[in-house]
């Protein structure tokens, strides 16, 4: 049962990420495909299905392709002006997970992904005193403290998977 409706509610049958809050919300949040590839990773130590795995690849690919600008940028659809409290957090929720999925199956499109975020977040969405905005492609325009965490996990993920090689 858990395959069925991860397989169904995290991506789409055109490969793209799929809306998992079951029309409760409009759009598609980047920490929704973030938190299961978290958890396939882990089920994946205990169980070792090579399902699981195929299935977080499927969802990350997904993600890394379609929840993307043209410069391959994560956008949430509430960017610049609409995002509430907690959505400035949820990219950094999404890389944190694709980073822990690198680190344990290895893709250089995850790479390549969490390396080019974190660097629009350093040239783009970096403000004069150092602090991180929310729209990582730019141009900075404020910050919080969920923006600036957020931030946060796709520059040390990348220094991560640096360090990795």
């Amino acid at each position: 049962m858990l395959r069925v409706w991860l397989t169904t509610a995290f991506v789409s049958t055109a490969g793209k990420p799929a809306q998992a809050h079951v029309r409760i919300m409009a759009g598609t949040w980047s920490y929704n495909q973030g938190v299961v590839l978290g958890g396939l990773v882990e089920l994946a130590k205990l169980n070792p299905d090579p399902s699981l795995i195929a299935m977080a690849h499927n969802m990350a690919t997904a993600a890394i392709t379609s929840l993307v600008d043209a410069n391959g940028i994560l956008h949430d659809s509430c960017e610049p002006a609409r995002c509430g409290a907690d959505a400035p957090q949820f990219k950094g929720i999404f890389v944190r997970n694709l980073v822990a999925l690198c680190v344990a199956y290895p893709r250089p499109a995850y790479k390549s992904f969490v390396e080019a975020n974190a660097d629009a977040i350093w040239d783009k969405s970096r403000g004069p005193d150092g602090r991180l905005g929310l729209v990582w492609s730019g141009p900075f325009s404020g910050d919080n403290a969920s923006s600036h965490s957020s931030a946060l996990d796709a520059l040390i993920g990348a220094a991560a998977l640096l360090g990795s090689e």
